[in-house]
C-alpha cells in the first residue's frame, strides 16, 4: 500500500513537471543541454579571467638605432581562475601624438597628428594559469616619434564567444524562460 502512495504521488509530482505548471521550464535535449554547459562555462569565464596592461610606453628603435623611438613597447598580464582552459582574444588599444622633425625625416615619411590604434592579440590559457606577455609593435619609421597620450586593453572574446553577445539571454533562450534585464 505504501509503496502505490508513493508511486503515486513519484507520478503526480512528474506529470505536473512535464504539463509545463509552475515555472519549471522543460528540460531541453541533450545538445541544448550541452550547449547551455558550454555557455555557463564561458560566462563564468567572462565574469572571472582578467587582463590589464601592466607597462606601455615607446621604446628604442628595433634595430638599436639611437634616433627617436619607433617602436612602442607593452606588456599586458592575463590571468585565468577558473577550472577550465580558454582562448582568450584581446585588444589593445592606445593613442598618441606624433612628432616628426622635418629635418631628419624624408619628406614622405609617414606624418600625422593625433591617432589611435587597436592590436588584437589572442593567448590560450589553460585552468587556473596566470601570463605575462611583453610585446613590440613598429608602426613608425625610424625618424618617427610620438608621445603616448592613453592606453587601454580588454577582452574581445572568450573561446569565440563575443563579448557583446548576451550570454546568460542566450541561455535563458535555451532554457526556454524569459530572460529578467
Amino acid at each position: 500500500m505504501r509503496l502505490r502512495a508513493l508511486a503515486a504521488t513519484t507520478f503526480l509530482v512528474l506529470s505536473c513537471g512535464a504539463c509545463g505548471s509552475g515555472n519549471v521550464p522543460p528540460t531541453p535535449d541533450p545538445q541544448t543541454r550541452a550547449e547551455i554547459a558550454r555557455l555557463r562555462t564561458i560566462s563564468e569565464a567572462f565574469r572571472s579571467i582578467t587582463v590589464e596592461l601592466t607597462e606601455i610606453g615607446k621604446g628604442q628603435d628595433v634595430d638599436q638605432v639611437d634616433s627617436f623611438a619607433a617602436t612602442l613597447k607593452y606588456v599586458v598580464r592575463l590571468n585565468n581562475p577558473t577550472a577550465n582552459e580558454h582562448l582568450v582574444i584581446y585588444s589593445v588599444l592606445w593613442q598618441g601624438r606624433s612628432f616628426t622633425p622635418a629635418e631628419i625625416c624624408h619628406p614622405d615619411a609617414f606624418q600625422r597628428g593625433d591617432w589611435s590604434d587597436r592590436l588584437l592579440a589572442s593567448e590560450f590559457l589553460e585552468p587556473s594559469e596566470s601570463r605575462t606577455i611583453p610585446n613590440v609593435y613598429r608602426p613608425f619609421p625610424s625618424c618617427f616619434d610620438f608621445e603616448l597620450s592613453w592606453s587601454t586593453v580588454f577582452i574581445e572574446e572568450i573561446d569565440g564567444v563575443h563579448v557583446t553577445m548576451n550570454i546568460d539571454q542566450r541561455i535563458a533562450e535555451l532554457e526556454g524562460r524569459e530572460y529578467e534585464y
